[in-house]
């Protein structure tokens, strides 16, 4: 699935469970989740194969994003996800760890094998993690 089908399938899924989403179509994030506690959200379709990641699997922040992060008080969260159906949804705080440990770079790479992903979930626990933490 590609990352704008996911977009998609994701904004449907969570209107569908009552919670507004902006799309930003194209901005630095890709959403807005709005409720009781809304957040910026990040999708990242994770990759292996690629110059960046030789033979690893994961997915890199652009340099926009990379100092957005750094500036920011209240960071995206992330849901990465593969092709085979595995999904982390990987929290702010997080986030801003692991790329404050790589600020030297201008892009920041993430692998599960090196940054400690949060345990792969199913789509359905993840769009079920979103609607709790908004509402």
């Amino acid at each position: 699935m590609l990352e704008a089908e996911f977009r998609e399938t994701f904004i449907r899924d969570l209107q569908e469970s009552g919670i507004n989403v902006v799309n930003l179509h194209g901005g630095t994030f890709d959403l807005i989740v709005e409720g009781k506690r809304p957040f910026v959200c990040e999708l990242k379709r994770m990759a292996e194969g690629t110059r960046f990641l030789g033979d690893e699997e994961g997915f890199k922040f652009t340099e926009e994003q990379t100092k957005e992060i750094l500036r920011m008080k209240f960071p995206p969260f992330v849901i990465a996800f593969t092709e085979d159906g595995r999904y982390y949804f990987l929290a702010p705080n997080w986030i801003k760890e692991q790329v404050e440990n790589l600020k030297e770079y201008p892009t920041a790479i993430m692998m599960p094998s090196a940054r400690q992903f949060a345990p792969a979930k199913s789509y359905a626990e993840v769009l079920e993690d979103t609607v709790k933490f908004v509402t």
